[in-house]
């Protein structure tokens, strides 16, 4: 479910999925300047790297050429390891990290065009609820 969830996502609303797992899991709370700058630089590594990978996977795919789509769905899945680390890297805490994280208000200010219904079932398939 929660994969089916995430690539619909991905496909239909162009949200990156690993940022948006990486604001579910981000232990500290940051600031709204913060996120946005985390945001922005997640989208611009996606739009210019990753998304164009995936691209070219998914056109391989339809090729007789199995070497060639699954040397582009490890590079793909590299591209990704280097955003989440480049994110885990990034994110310093705010001063009021010891505050409680609110997953659902974070997930909905970070992606405002989700339906508050999908972010709920993601986080109750997380286990967050």
């Amino acid at each position: 479910m929660v994969r089916e969830r995430l690539l619909r996502w991905q496909d239909r609303d162009r949200i990156v999925v690993l940022f948006a797992l990486f604001a579910c899991w981000y232990p500290a709370r940051l600031a709204p300047a913060q996120w946005a700058a985390l945001k922005q630089a997640s989208d611009r590594w996606n739009s210019r790297v990753t998304r164009r990978i995936r691209s070219l996977r998914r056109r391989a795919r339809h090729l007789d050429w199995p070497g060639g789509y699954r040397a582009l769905q490890l590079l793909e899945l590299e591209a990704e390891r280097v955003e989440a680390a480049w994110l885990a890297t990034r994110a310093c805490p705010a001063p009021e990290n010891t505050l409680p994280i609110d997953r659902r208000f974070r997930l909905a200010r970070l992606f405002p065009r989700l339906p508050a219904t999908e972010i709920e079932e993601l986080l109750n398939a997380l286990g967050e609820c």
